[in-house]
């Protein structure tokens, strides 16, 4: 029921400017130009450079070395302070992740 509640009711939230988004289907839009800012520092280095990059490095390092059980451990805590990270900026700005769509 509330799958096809959401499939029917999209099209208005659509009409008065609002995103489309279940968790808080009457929230305003917020500006595109808002998701640059003060919160690119934190996406960058935390989000990319620690979410993505490190990783890649220790997946790069452990196929090098051979020693998987140094370097797994430091892939996985990287990619979910990456992530954790991302979460953050997100809910800085006031956005959903549909903004970026």
């Amino acid at each position: 029921a509330f799958a096809a509640f959401l499939q029917l009711s999209a099209g208005s939230f659509a009409d008065v400017g609002l995103y489309f988004d279940p968790t808080h289907p009457t929230k305003a839009m917020a500006d595109a130009a808002a998701t640059v800012a003060s919160q690119a520092p934190l996406l960058w280095l935390g989000a990319v450079a620690v979410g993505a990059i490190v990783p890649l490095a220790a997946a790069f390092l452990g196929r090098r070395t051979g020693n998987w059980k140094l370097w797994v451990p430091v892939a996985i805590a990287a990619a979910l302070v990456g992530a954790v990270c991302m979460r953050v900026v997100f809910y800085n700005l006031g956005l959903s992740v549909f903004m970026f769509y």
